[in-house]
């Protein structure tokens, strides 16, 4: 099975497809259930692990908006950091989202 897991991990690497994967994997002798199934767990765990990646950026890119807006608030106006920090967070959190979003 992690051998499997590996040649799934290499072909996704050079660029194949998941349905020419599946084929491949099929044509090399692995029975088309266990070929489909592998290839499924593979393509969760890489969903999962991005969606955790986005959820951390984008609650990074949420704590650093606020951090510069209460600055502002708390110390008085400061245009650098309100736009940079604002500029920086909504780039952070844009990022996780297009790691979410897939």
């Amino acid at each position: 099975m992690e051998q499997l897991i590996q040649k799934i991990q290499e072909l996704r690497s050079k660029g194949y497809l998941w349905n020419e994967i599946s084929e491949q994997l099929i044509n090399e002798g692995t029975e088309s259930d266990v070929a489909e199934q592998t290839v499924n767990q593979v393509r969760l765990a890489i969903r999962k692990r991005n969606t955790n990646r986005g959820m951390t950026l984008l609650f990074i890119g949420a704590f650093i908006c606020l951090a510069a807006m209460m600055y502002t608030f708390l110390v008085g106006h400061n245009v650098p950091v309100l736009y940079g920090g604002t500029l920086v967070g909504i780039s952070i959190a844009f990022a996780g989202l297009v790691y979410i979003m897939g």
